[in-house]
């Protein structure tokens, strides 16, 4: 399952009647940014980190669906080192990244940012969403 790429940050404001957002130099209570990430996880579906990283990524996004939009982009196991290997200096990422999974971030080509593999992967999403933190961490979409 592939899903649309996202839109950048999202920001709600209070209007000051005008088109235009309320803007003060002061601590304005109505203004509230709201932070929106994109992540792109690469992988064979036969490969553990791969697994488990769309686990997470399911789990996060049923937590904080209004914060979170992703692709998955699912290699056969025997183009995956070809693929990691184009993909990897497409974008200036480390080569030798996780075995079978390769995750990074940002909603524009512009603004892509490697993230890693697995693990750290998994502690972006713990501090990025405090909710996914409560999710059952034993519950597997892809097993």
């Amino acid at each position: 399952r592939q899903r649309q790429m996202c839109i950048r940050d999202r920001v709600s404001t209070q209007s000051t009647g005008d088109q235009h957002p309320k803007m003060s130099e002061e601590y304005d209570d109505d203004y509230e940014e709201e932070k929106f990430y994109c992540y792109h996880i690469s992988g064979f579906a036969q490969g553990q980190d791969f697994r488990r990283a769309m686990t997470d990524i399911h789990r996060a996004a049923e937590c904080d669906e209004e914060a979170i939009d992703y692709s998955e982009n699912e290699v056969p196991r025997e183009k995956w080192p070809t693929f990691r290997k184009k993909m990897c200096r497409n974008f200036g990422f480390p080569e030798q990244v996780g075995a079978d999974v390769v995750i990074y971030e940002g909603c524009e080509r512009s603004d892509i940012k490697f993230i890693g593999g697995y693990n750290e992967f998994r502690e972006v999403l713990l501090k990025r969403h405090p909710c996914f933190v409560n999710v059952n961490p034993t519950f597997h979409f892809y097993q």
